[in-house]
């Protein structure tokens, strides 16, 4: 009997623990939230207007994400951003693929189409769509040699620095680019080296990949370049390129990278919402963009349209993972 209690006494002091570990985790590993956005982006154009002018540029990938978080919060005004994007991919039906943008990367971008053998339980939760991942796309080995021959031809050392790190083999994460089973890590720094040459990353997180590929090309731990990878590989899985780069455009740092990634993996279903949330606060530090806010005050909903207009912004909330 005496143990029996202590058996119930170690259990419930193991549920408190358990309770106050969830209770200290930061909020901003679950939820962004709508007033955040709504500060952040105060000013600033609307999820339509962002979408229009993603048209403009010619980014049709990203704006096909606005759009379909336009439509998950049935935004009224979606239905012009909507006729914009079809006539767009009707003019350019090879965008849909990548994404479009540079027109002079269309070139890199044309290869076979893709085939499928089978789909992760989160490529089925994602509606149908001829976007093709970068990841998937620059895995394929033909692929991977275009892009490789593009970048060898760059002139920016930290594009030198990343193809440099090809030779390594003391490989933590990965499996050495030159072995067998080395096809991730070349597709992963084909990626990064790709969104340096086009000069699509902030200067905080250029700075960072130069720096952790030039100490690993140096001797040093090559750890927190394949954790940066990682990070870049996954997102890649989950956007075409101009999805990809119009994305990690906004992000300042390796710490906002691999926040959003862990996000982006635990909320596949609104993938496009998070697209938006980070387009529109403009700034997706966790300091300018997450609560501080404990647990019990994170919202754990999309809100619903009415209380969108309510607000008088098309604001955005992502539900906790």
């Amino acid at each position: 009997m005496t143990r029996r209690w202590i058996w119930v006494f170690l259990c419930a002091v193991l549920g408190v623990a358990a309770l106050l570990c969830g209770w200290l985790v930061p909020a901003y590993l679950r939820a962004v939230d709508a007033g955040v956005l709504q500060r952040a982006g105060k000013g600033g154009p609307s999820l339509v207007e962002q979408g229009a002018h993603l048209i403009k540029e010619n980014k049709l990938g990203a704006a096909e994400l606005l759009l379909e978080a336009a439509r998950q919060e049935a935004i009224p005004e979606r239905g012009e951003l909507g006729l914009a994007v079809t006539n767009l991919a009707a003019q350019h039906p090879g965008w849909e693929v990548w994404g479009g943008g540079e027109p002079y990367l269309q070139a890199l971008f044309t290869s076979p189409a893709r085939q499928r053998s089978s789909e992760s339980d989160a490529e089925k939760k994602r509606p149908e769509s001829a976007s093709e991942p970068l990841t998937e796309w620059v895995v394929r080995l033909e692929n991977r040699g275009t892009v490789l021959d593009y970048l060898r031809a760059s002139q920016r050392p930290a594009v030198s620095e990343i193809l440099e790190c090809r030779t390594l083999t003391n490989t933590v994460i990965f499996s050495a680019s030159g072995s067998a089973s080395g096809q991730a890590l070349d597709a992963a720094l084909s990626i990064a080296a790709l969104l340096l040459a086009e000069d699509k990353l902030t200067r905080g997180l250029s700075n960072a990949v130069f720096a952790v590929a030039s100490a690993a090309n140096r001797g040093g731990s090559s750890q927190p370049l394949e954790e940066l990878l990682l990070d870049l590989l996954s997102l890649g899985q989950r956007f075409n390129w101009t999805q990809l780069s119009v994305f990690v455009g906004q992000i300042p740092d390796t710490q906002t990278l691999r926040l959003l990634g862990n996000i982006a993996r635990k909320s596949e279903e609104k993938l496009a919402v998070l697209f938006s949330a980070v387009q529109l606060s403009g700034n997706p530090a966790p300091a300018k963009v997450f609560p501080a806010a404990k647990p019990a005050a994170c919202r754990n909903a999309v809100p619903q349209p009415a209380e969108s207009r309510r607000r008088g912004t098309n604001t955005i909330l992502l539900p906790a993972p």
